[in-house]
């Protein structure tokens, strides 16, 4: 019988590979057998060991961690910061550059709950506001 596909070419390979395997494991048994003392445990066991031959990467990922958490502080006060001044600025500045703009404001907001649209106008504002302090504070963790 014929192998037809390729899989069942390499299947007839099996013993072949797995000679191939046994006779580089014979051939650096001893080298793979010094790593390891019979009682399981080497030199190179000692947790302060270890510790000297890592600090380099566990100084790089101190430092990654710290980066990370330094952006993420910084999107998450951007995104505050923004959502607040869209959402309180505009009206505090009109108010301040004209403080009659303070009455026409509330007189519209009264023909507004009169009106019954109010809470439409106030979840549209507040999706905005909302929306765009995110994108801010999303941007703000990319820089």
């Amino acid at each position: 019988m014929e192998p037809k596909t390729s899989a069942e070419k390499e299947l007839m390979k099996e013993n072949l590979y797995q000679n191939q395997v046994q006779n580089i494991l014979r051939k650096h048994q001893g080298f793979l057998q010094a790593g390891c003392s019979p009682d399981g445990l080497n030199e190179s066991d000692d947790p302060s060991l270890i510790k000297k031959q890592y600090a380099t990467e566990s100084a790089i990922i101190d430092r990654v961690m710290t980066n990370e958490r330094s952006a993420f502080l910084c999107g998450i006060a951007l995104s505050g910061l923004v959502f607040a001044s869209v959402r309180f600025g505009p009206r505090f500045l009109a108010i301040k550059i004209n403080p009659d703009k303070e009455r026409l404001l509330r007189e519209a907001d009264d023909i507004a709950k009169k009106a019954n649209t109010r809470w439409i106008q106030k979840t549209a504002a507040f999706l905005f506001e909302a929306s765009f302090g995110a994108w801010a504070g999303w941007r703000g963790y990319n820089i």
